[in-house]
């Protein structure tokens, strides 16, 4: 008996083509089945109050404006609740620049400003890591935040548990 006959079928009963469909789905079951298992499964994970400090450098006069206390501030890309602002500091908004000479100098930029957004909420902790749902909590995490009025790219610059 040969292994693929005239008509093409793998030891005359199931067509080559057929049997390699079949192979493909199946390989894409099972890589789905480990990638979902892949993932971190925490069941009622600790929640812990946390206050999380967010910068934003460059920000047109309108957003800051817009910036409240009391806002609910949430992940613009999860929908993610982070907490509400309790805590606004507006600052002039600062560059680096280089100088001709070599110098890298700090410089204002006109008619623009950075804000340190203070929020407090509760978050998860996931391997000792605070989550806002699937949002890690990490100082230099770099994070798109809205609150009722805005929305700003933000860095967060520090975390602290309480």
């Amino acid at each position: 008996m040969r292994l693929i006959d005239n008509q093409g079928r793998l030891f005359g009963k199931v067509n080559l083509i057929d049997f390699l469909l079949i192979l493909v789905v199946l390989g894409a079951v099972a890589f789905g089945a480990y990638k979902m298992t892949q993932g971190e499964v925490v069941i009622n994970a600790p929640e812990k109050n946390v206050s999380v400090q967010f910068y934003g450098n460059a920000l047109y006069p309108f957003v800051i404006e817009n910036i409240k206390e009391g806002d609910t501030i949430r992940s613009l890309d999860t929908n993610d609740v982070i907490g509400k602002i309790v805590d606004i500091q507006v600052n002039d908004a600062i560059n680096l620049v280089s100088t001709a000479d070599g110098r890298t100098v700090i410089s204002k930029i006109p008619d623009k400003f950075s804000v340190y957004i203070t929020v407090e909420g509760k978050a998860s902790l996931v391997n000792n890591i605070p989550h806002a749902g699937n949002t890690p909590l990490l100082a230099g995490h770099e994070l798109k935040i809205k609150g009722t009025s805005f929305t700003m790219f933000s860095v967060i610059s520090k975390v602290q548990q309480k």
